[in-house]
């Protein structure tokens, strides 16, 4: 399933993974071909990048950082689950999961963002201590629905936006509906 929707579930996968030390797992991925978690899909001979594909750089990227701490305000941004095959359903869950990071020389910082909510843009306002004179940037990988994908015929529709990026430590940013949107900043 080389949806939008299945990026972002492992989107906060991999921030689970960041957040809790004691948190391992392996997960199915494949570089190329039509199966759930294929990185490049491929039709009629055509190659594209699947969504997941955004997800695995962006985060890769993040390789030997630490995390830092950050607060995100989104107010009463939370929904509750429907049971899945054996599993409870879920109260109270925040509609945005966020991580931040920074290089081990304190000159490179990342905020990355998944807007859980398969319908609605959330407002939140975040502070994190940035040092003064940061420039950055904003990317945000999305499509028009949470079943979108790449296809020969449309290889871009869900696909990562970056654009400057003003903003310091303290701000306030609309997350899309089923969104990732990743900020970086360096000194």
């Amino acid at each position: 399933n080389p949806t939008l929707g299945a990026a972002l579930f492992n989107a906060s996968v991999l921030q689970i993974f960041a957040r809790h030390e004691r948190v391992h797992g392996a997960h199915h991925m494949a570089m190329a071909g039509p199966n759930y978690g294929s990185l490049i899909g491929t039709e009629r001979g055509v190659r594209f990048r699947n969504p997941q594909f955004y997800v695995m750089r962006e985060y890769g990227r993040e390789a030997g950082n630490l995390l830092v701490g950050l607060q995100l305000d989104p107010q009463a941004a939370r929904f509750n689950s429907q049971p899945v095959k054996g599993l409870s359903g879920q109260t109270d869950v925040p509609m945005l999961d966020a991580i931040a990071t920074r290089d081990p020389g304190s000159r490179k910082y990342a905020l990355y963002v998944v807007n859980r909510s398969l319908n609605a843009a959330v407002r939140t306002s975040i502070k994190m201590n940035l040092p003064a004179g940061v420039t950055g940037t904003v990317s945000v990988l999305n499509g028009p629905s949470y079943t979108s994908r790449n296809t020969a015929d449309n290889p871009t529709l869900v696909n990562l936006s970056t654009v400057a990026f003003g903003g310091g430590g303290s701000f306030s940013y609309d997350f899309p509906a089923h969104s990732m949107t990743v900020f970086r900043w360096q000194r």
